[in-house]
């Protein structure tokens, strides 16, 4: 894999900061001005909003994830699943798994079927934070679409769809490469 130092400072906002610090916003950069149309300082700056809105909780960000993961995708809680979903190194969800557990928020089962995998269930504390996270999230977002006229916001999810799945189908044509 090849070092691309702008896209790295670009989602660095990911790691989890010192439990003492507070994530703050980035000035743009101005070392280096891309010369085409990008959409990824945009994608930066929403992850970095919602990363500093998620700081409410007292949670690193990979631990958010994963809780409102597991609410979202009852069926779907095993580690590696986890570690896919939230982009995570297997190793780091450990570590994420045992922040839940020892705050009570998840607990870790012996797979039904296969001894060898693990279910991850949150407990009733753990589900109610993680329906209280997802409605406010979900508020924050709404909120932040106020600035967009009403009929404009089916419009640009369209859009944004049609985006995402064009992003979809190229990453698909390079991994058949």
């Amino acid at each position: 894999m090849s070092y691309c130092p702008k896209l790295y400072e670009l989602f660095a906002m990911t790691s989890t900061p010192p439990s003492h610090a507070r994530l703050r916003r980035r000035a743009p950069s101005t070392e280096r001005t891309l010369n085409v149309p990008t959409l990824l300082p945009l994608w930066q700056r929403i992850h970095q909003e919602f990363i500093l809105h998620s700081q409410r909780w007292g949670l690193p960000p990979k631990v958010y994830m994963a809780l409102v993961y597991l609410y979202t995708n009852p069926g779907e809680a095993e580690p590696a699943m986890i570690a896919q979903a939230i982009f995570a190194p297997r190793q780091t969800v450990t570590s994420v798994l045992n922040t839940l557990e020892r705050q009570q928020l998840a607990t870790r089962e012996a797979h039904p079927h296969d001894l060898r995998r693990m279910q991850i269930r949150l407990t009733a504390k753990g589900q109610r934070l993680a329906h209280d996270i997802l409605q406010n999230l979900i508020e924050f977002e709404t909120a932040a679409l106020q600035v967009l006229a009403q009929h404009k916001v089916p419009a640009l999810l369209k859009d944004l769809n049609r985006y995402a799945d064009a992003l979809v189908a190229q990453n698909d044509r390079a991994a058949q490469t």
